[in-house]
């Protein structure tokens, strides 16, 4: 049995966690493990609840009751790209919300950008096979949520290092300063390079992209996706 917890895309391959690893073991014996948690709510016993993604129910029922807990609880389903690129998006959504808030746009400002995400999320979900339903579920929504409002979490912060510094900072100085790894930083290029193939728009993730390589400033970044046509909302 093999439950993987990691978030993000190869770079060369774009290929989420569990393709990778069915290139070398049988996905029946694959689960994806993903969802609204920080390691230090589940060491420290406080209820989390995050979604279990394996095509072999029984295998699922068995990860539960080996490992789930009354406070740790899993919800399954048979969606493992759908639980994959929720854990991927949110990452780079959650620099984007950062962002929001060091440049002190608001409130409502970090509201629209976590909803207009979230389309861009499920876009791509739908184009690359996923069920809308666990995109809106604790792997997609759920972790979406808590990624985009914690300072605990590693994307928001340094979002809010990048809004605080506004026209002057330069993301790559910025990243190499901190001592954690910023994982949204690291998959928006490959996830662009996805989309592109794919032929789906993700404007707030494209914008990251570019802020983090470097090739726009932020308040240029901000000022081209406000500056976008005004368009239907589905």
């Amino acid at each position: 049995i093999i439950v993987l917890c990691a978030k993000g895309l190869e770079q060369k391959s774009l290929k989420f966690m569990s393709e990778v690893a069915s290139d070398y073991f049988d996905i029946s014996r694959l689960a994806v493990l993903s969802g609204p948690s920080f390691a230090a709510d589940v060491a420290n016993g406080l209820p989390t609840a995050v979604t279990l993604a394996c095509q072999n129910m029984a295998l699922g029922e068995k990860i539960s009751t080996t490992i789930g807990h009354p406070h740790f609880r899993f919800y399954m389903c048979d969606d493992l790209i759908g639980a994959e690129i929720g854990g991927v998006v949110k990452n780079i959504l959650a620099i984007a919300c950062g962002i929001v808030d060091g440049r002190g746009m608001g409130e409502s400002a970090r509201a629209a950008l976590t909803a207009r995400g979230y389309a861009e999320m499920t876009r791509l979900g739908i184009q690359l096979g996923a069920n809308p339903q666990t995109l809106g579920g604790l792997a997609g929504l759920g972790d979406l949520i808590l990624t985009c409002t914690s300072t605990n979490s590693r994307n928001y912060s340094l979002g809010i290092a990048l809004g605080e510094g506004g026209q002057n900072a330069n993301a790559a100085d910025i990243m190499a300063s901190r001592r954690s790894v910023s994982e949204g930083a690291l998959s928006a290029p490959a996830l662009i390079e996805l989309a592109t193939k794919h032929q789906v728009e993700m404007p707030i993730c494209n914008a990251i992209a570019d802020i983090v390589a470097g090739h726009v400033s932020v308040d240029m970044a901000i000022s081209q996706l406000l500056a976008r046509p005004f368009t239907s909302e589905i």
